[in-house]
């Protein structure tokens, strides 16, 4: 089995975790995020209990920030254990 490259995996999963939280941003900031929690909630059987806060820019980078970071890591760690594990194959 061929080996896949950590900082590729990691690019990959920290940029589609980045764009998931700018695109939840953009709901926040056009004030459309309390309406699409409250129907993500209510199609799920959960009385809707959360509130969204009012948009941040410099919250919203942090975001976006941290979930990119987290993102790469995750993806750059899963890439490695999938190496190891296949190393033999």
């Amino acid at each position: 089995m061929q080996k896949i490259v950590p900082q590729k995996v990691g690019l990959v999963v920290g940029l589609v975790a980045g764009t998931m939280h700018v695109a939840w941003s953009i709901l926040v900031a056009l004030g459309w995020a309390q309406a699409y929690i409250d129907f993500v909630f209510n199609v799920h059987f959960i009385r809707p209990a959360l509130i969204v806060s009012p948009f941040i820019w410099t919250q919203a980078l942090f975001l976006v920030s941290l979930a990119s970071c987290i993102g790469f890591a995750v993806g750059y760690a899963c890439s490695l254990l999938w190496n190891y594990i296949h190393k033999n194959s």
